[in-house]
Formats: C-alpha cells, structure tokens, sequence
C-alpha cells in the first residue's frame, strides 16, 4: 500500500493516494498500528493490486514461520467466492443502504485456507467541490425546466 493519512495544517487529515487504501491506513493509525511497526513484524510475502474482474486486491505477510493472507475488496465477492457466512452480507447491506462505500476485508491465516477472521470498512467520502458544483448547477437547469 502506498496510500496514506496526511496532516494538513489547513485542511486537517486527508487521504493521500488511493481512498480505499487511505482508509484502511486511518484504520491501522487509530488501532496504534504504524507502517513502521507493522513492518518490524511482518515481512510481505507478496501483494497483488487491485484487479477490476476479480474485484479484490490481495496480499500475503509472514511472520516467523506464520503466513497469513489478507484480501480487500467487494463484499459481495468475499461473501460468495469465499464462502463467508450470510452475516457480512446482511451487515454490508445494512451499511450499504446508509449510502456508505463499503470494503470487506477477510484474514486467512495461519495458512491460506483456514479464515480468521473478516471485517466491513465503511467509508463515508467527501463529494469533491468539482462535483458539488456541478450537481449544483443540474439543479438549477431542472429547476427552470
């Protein structure tokens, strides 16, 4: 990953790359966890970026003699290609219809096949001012419509 959490002395916190990722990186900052930490802990294996057809990324990390594999994508593939539990589903829903970006997250380890554990990222994203002003703009021409 190398997307980021920056300090604005302006602006506050803002992502810095790739949103989803961003959000995972504010994720990990909350929980104490640093890159550098992390790094000291466990040695990448591999990671493979986001792939569009398979709708996940993918990456593997060892620590000692333990690999675990993480992927992050659509919950909807975590649910049914990984065959994990009705809950995230109906969780991912449940978020899902609060008009929030929803990332699952599920944890192989130690080994690829045995899950440990999955997660729902929620993320509520700012419309870009670019955006704003267009949206702004369709509702004044369907206004005068």
């Amino acid at each position: 990953m190398s997307a980021d959490v920056v300090y604005d002395e302006h602006f506050g916190w803002k992502p810095s790359g790739d949103p989803t990722e961003a959000a995972i990186a504010a994720l990990c900052r909350r929980a104490n966890l640093s890159r550098e930490k992390l790094s000291k802990l466990y040695k990448a294996d591999f990671a493979r970026p986001f792939d569009v057809k398979k709708r996940y990324l993918e990456a593997a990390f060892v620590k000692e003699s333990e690999k675990w594999h993480i992927l992050v994508g659509a919950p909807e593939f975590l649910s049914k290609e990984l065959k994990i539990g009705h809950d995230l589903l109906k969780n991912y829903h449940n978020l899902a219809s609060r008009g929030l970006r929803v990332v699952g997250v599920a944890l192989y380890g130690p080994g690829k096949n045995k899950l440990y554990g999955w997660s729902l990222l929620a993320i509520e994203e700012e419309i870009e001012k670019k955006s704003q002003y267009l949206l702004a703009k369709l509702k004044e021409q369907v206004l005068e419509w």
